[in-house]
Formats: structure tokens, sequence, C-alpha cells
């Protein structure tokens, strides 16, 4: 049998170890906490950080398209000048026209309002829409086509793209 001051001891040795352990624990909690937190933190700033360059790439790539819109519009309101009694001439104003009026719309709303505006089309409209995004796929992959050929033509490229 253990003498008492020993039980004693032993008993106060356990309670040590007890406490110890609670409290090793609870830091451990507490500094997972505090690494889980600070985890969410840096991934909001990075995201906040990365919608922020994002944001002011897509806004200074509107502005370029809307200058060269507008640049383009002018152009063509120039040539509507040379031949205003043509049907060749009105059509092209009415291209100048439309071009000038995208080109302000650009200028003046955030790449949001547009993708709003474009929803909303869709939705009131489907069957345009798709007939429309087809026709411009369609025209894009011509002047893609034709790019292509003019390069290829340019620089002794490859005969296949032809």
């Amino acid at each position: 049998m253990i003498p008492r001051p020993a039980g004693d001891t032993v008993e106060r040795a356990k309670e040590a170890v007890d406490s110890a352990t609670t409290e090793v624990a609870q830091t451990a909690k507490r500094e997972a906490r505090n690494v889980a937190d600070e985890m969410k933190y840096q991934t909001r700033r990075v995201v906040s950080d990365a919608k922020q360059k994002t944001s002011e790439r897509i806004d200074s790539q509107q502005k370029q398209w809307s200058g060269r819109l507008s640049d383009m519009s002018r152009e063509l309101h120039e040539m509507a000048a040379e031949r205003p009694d043509s049907p060749a001439g009105q059509l092209v104003r009415q291209m100048a026209d439309r071009s000038s009026t995208l080109a302000d719309y650009l200028a003046t709303h955030r790449v949001e309002d547009l993708l709003a505006d474009v929803q909303a089309f869709a939705r009131r409209r489907p069957g345009t829409f798709i007939v429309a995004m087809a026709a411009a796929g369609f025209v894009v992959g011509r002047v893609g086509k034709s790019v292509a050929v003019a390069a290829g033509e340019g620089d002794g490229g490859d005969a296949r793209l032809r």
C-alpha cells in the first residue's frame, strides 16, 4: 500500500497532467481557430484583389474598344459623306450611326450593365438572340479565317490554312 503523502503527490501529479492536457488542448483549438480565421481573411483578400484587378483590366479594355469603335464610326461617317445620295452611302451612314451609338453606350456603361442588357434581351427574344449569336459566330469565323489566310500569305505561312 502507498503511504498517504505519496498518494497525494501522485494525485496532484495526475491533476497537473490533466490540467496541462486540457490547457494544451484549449490552446491548440484556439490556435487552430486563429489559423483558420487568418486563412479566411487571406483568401478573401486575394479574391478581392483578383476581382479588382480583373475589373480594372475589363474597364480598360472596354474603354479601348469604345475608342476604336468611335474612330471607326468617324471613318464611316467620312465615307458616307463622300456619296451621300447613293444606297451604299446611306447604308454606311446607318452603320456609322449605330457604331457611334454603341461606342457611346460602351463609354458610359460598365461591363456588368452590358451583360445584364444582353441577358434581358435573350430572355425577351430568345429566337432573335440565337440567330444573332449564330450570325456573329459566322462573321467572326470568316474574319478569323481571312486574317489567318492573309497572315499565311504575307509571311510564307503554311498553305494548309487556306
